[in-house]
C-alpha cells in the first residue's frame, strides 16, 4: 500500500511536541513492514541548522496558488529512515519559529496545496493520504474537491489525526473566502 504522510512537523526536521515524533516515526515503520511510504513536510528556517543528507529533488515543483503561478523547491532525504520530502518555501517557512505567526493558517493552506500539486508529480496515487492536526486540514477539503473532477484523487482517501486537541489552528471564515475556500 502507498501511504503519503503530510505534517507541518517531523523529528528530525523539526518538532515543537509529540506531533513531530509521531508524523517522522510513521513513515519509518510504515517502511520497515513493507508499504510504500513517504512523508511530506516544510522546509523551515531552523533546518538549515542541521546537516541533514539532503539533495533537490525537483527544483521546479509549478502549480497554481491563489489564481497565479507558483514555483518552488522540493529537498529529499532519508534522515527519518524513510523517503522525506521537503517544500521549501522561503516566504512561508523561512521564520524564526515553525508556528505563532497571524498568517499561519495561509502558510499551512499554502504547504497542503504544494504537498498535493508534489504527489500528483511523484506519479502513482497513493491508497492512503495520512494528514496530521489542524495545519493539514486544508488538504483533506481540497482532495475531497478534486475527487469529482480529477480522476488521480478518486481513490485516494483521507486519514485525519488530531494530536492536540488543544492546538486548534483558530481563525475566522474570512481567511478561508481569502484562500479561494466557500461554505
Amino acid at each position: 500500500m502507498r501511504v503519503a504522510v503530510i505534517s507541518a512537523e517531523a523529528v528530525p526536521y523539526s518538532k515543537t511536541g509529540g506531533l513531530g515524533d509521531v508524523a517522522g516515526a510513521l513513515p519509518k515503520a510504515l517502511k520497515q513492514i513493507g508499504e510504500d511510504s513517504f512523508l511530506i513536510t516544510p522546509f523551515y528556517n531552523q533546518q538549515t541548522k542541521f546537516n541533514l543528507i539532503a539533495h533537490t529533488a525537483f527544483d521546479d515543483l509549478w502549480f497554481d496558488w491563489r489564481g497565479k503561478p507558483y514555483k518552488c523547491t522540493v529537498f529529499y532525504s532519508e534522515a527519518n529512515g524513510s523517503p522525506s520530502f521537503l517544500i521549501d518555501a522561503p516566504e512561508y517557512f523561512n521564520r524564526s519559529s515553525i508556528y505563532g505567526f497571524r498568517e499561519d493558517y495561509e502558510r499551512f493552506a499554502f504547504f497542503n496545496h504544494a504537498a498535493l500539486a508534489l504527489i500528483k508529480r511523484l506519479g502513482r496515487p497513493p491508497e492512503i493520504v495520512h494528514l496530521n492536526d489542524w495545519h493539514c486540514g486544508f488538504a483533506a477539503t481540497e482532495i475531497a474537491h478534486l475527487r469529482y473532477w480529477d480522476r488521480y484523487w478518486s481513490t485516494p482517501r483521507t486519514v485525519f489525526s488530531i494530536h492536540n486537541m488543544a492546538y486548534q489552528g483558530v481563525f475566522g471564515m474570512e481567511e478561508l473566502w481569502k484562500l479561494g475556500f466557500s461554505s
